[in-house]
């Protein structure tokens, strides 16, 4: 499973940083009964002078991996700022169903997304990134920043589809607050289907419309 973790860049300089900036980050995926089914952490050093304000203007994205079975986790995450002691903590549910690849949502692609400046630190021995190259996908980003009347974004969907089920022409998008109330929903059509070299993956690409959705920030 491919992971990312997003910092906040103005979170994690603080109040005096220095000319250097060390951050651990641990991913621990709990199952039933607390049990860690799986594990990862990296430490990041960052040079302040050269970029600093790129880290101030957007944070830290870190990709990695995760081997999970199926089943129902909860996934923690912690970053760790040694020199100062600032720590902050996230916790998400993850299903991983047993039939099938999820689908899961890349970085929006092409007209409609927002360029940012967030840092990229990746697993050590290229797998997140060697997955996403064969994917044909682009850099998945936690809180992506949408702009337009038409956003377009692409799922990686298991390709092993029965015959019975055809694949879906559309998906639908729905808009929740930070407590899980429903505020708005669009349909996204399929504008374009790819093959991926990941066996039993395909790469499709949405065209969400956002005109009527608010602005805001949004699950």
């Amino acid at each position: 499973m491919l992971l990312t973790v997003e910092v906040d860049g103005a979170g994690l300089l603080g109040t005096a940083p220095a000319e250097r900036l060390e951050a651990a980050v641990y991913v621990y995926a709990l199952a039933a009964g607390g049990t860690v089914a799986g594990f990862f952490a990296r430490s990041v050093a960052i040079d302040l002078e050269a970029s600093g304000e790129r880290l101030a203007g957007g944070g830290l994205r870190l990709l990695g991996t995760l081997e999970l079975p199926p089943g129902a986790y909860e996934l923690r995450a912690l970053v760790h700022e040694p020199a100062s002691g600032r720590h902050g903590l996230r916790a998400t549910r993850l299903e991983i169903p047993a039939a099938a690849t999820p689908p899961f949502a890349g970085r929006t692609a092409g007209r409609g997304s927002r360029p940012d400046s967030w840092l990229l630190a990746a697993d050590g021995d290229g797998t997140a990134l060697g997955l996403l190259a064969r994917a044909g996908a682009g850099l998945p980003a936690a809180l992506p920043v949408l702009t337009g009347e038409t956003v377009e974004l692409d799922l990686l969907v298991s390709a092993a589809v029965p015959p019975e089920r055809p694949a879906p022409e559309r998906f639908e998008a729905r808009f929740a607050d930070a407590e899980g109330r429903p505020l708005a929903r669009a349909a996204a059509p399929v504008v374009a289907r790819h093959a991926t070299d990941l066996p039993g993956v395909e790469r499709l690409r949405l065209a969400l419309p956002l005109a009527g959705i608010e602005a805001g920030s949004y699950f």
